[in-house]
């Protein structure tokens, strides 16, 4: 659903058209899922906020009602799981070789408590020896509709590779240019700098994720800044 912010503040704009997948703003609902969520709404990529700062399109208040559209993550147990199961990875932080909306196929199940809603084994994935327990917090099933996809496009297409690949996860980024740009930008507003560069801080710290070097950013020293900020117009939502 679509909706204008009354207000603007750090992510949001005055007067600008939002996509919400949820609000609350029916004080007679007893359901206690939707009863401590009372005037709260849901901005999509941008958190939540106030439900009185919104309005539809037309201006009107939104209507005294909940409206949920938030998809609803299922809970997988270990014992749904299987070996050639392919899984998302959820967490970009946790794990040193695996990076977020990656696809990964399992070699094999641990079974430890069977019962657990949440945890209750270790997987094993495809190129890995590792064992990772298993958590729907940093990992999820492929709904059936994806599963389905996945498979034709695994014939009609190029056949993915669903094993762990040993490269800094920079080198798996599609979106490489934006990840340098950001680093230095990061490291330029940094007061806490020390005596390094602009270079070295950021590869010290907000590049040390990537494993980021002075040579990866080689290419970008004689770009003009418009096309830099060409290619933060295109990316940004």
């Amino acid at each position: 659903m679509k909706v204008i912010s009354k207000k603007g503040n750090r992510k949001l704009l005055k007067g600008h058209v939002y996509e919400t997948d949820f609000f609350n703003n029916d004080q007679t609902q007893t359901n206690q899922n939707f009863r401590y969520s009372y005037k709260r709404i849901s901005i999509k990529g941008r958190g939540w906020y106030n439900v009185d700062d919104f309005t539809q399109t037309d201006g009107q208040p939104l209507p005294k009602t909940v409206y949920d559209k938030q998809v609803k993550v299922k809970s997988t147990k270990i014992t749904d799981l299987k070996k050639g199961d392919v899984l998302v990875c959820l967490s970009d932080q946790r794990f040193k070789y695996l990076i977020r909306e990656g696809k990964y196929r399992i070699a094999e199940v641990r079974v430890t408590n069977a019962s657990s809603s949440w945890g209750g084994g270790d997987i094993r994935l495809e190129g890995y020896n590792r064992w990772l327990m298993w958590s729907n917090w940093n990992f999820r099933k492929l709904t059936i509709q994806e599963s389905r996809d996945l498979a034709l496009s695994q014939i009609f297409d190029k056949e993915e590779n669903f094993s762990v690949e040993f490269k800094r996860k920079f080198e798996l980024k599609s979106d490489k240019d934006v990840v340098l740009v950001e680093t230095i930008a990061k490291s330029i507003l940094d007061k806490n700098r020390h005596e390094l560069g602009v270079l070295d801080w950021g590869i010290e710290k907000s590049g040390c994720h990537f494993k980021l070097t002075k040579e990866d950013f080689t290419h970008l020293m004689d770009k003009p800044l418009k096309e830099i900020l060409e290619m933060f117009d295109s990316f940004s939502e």
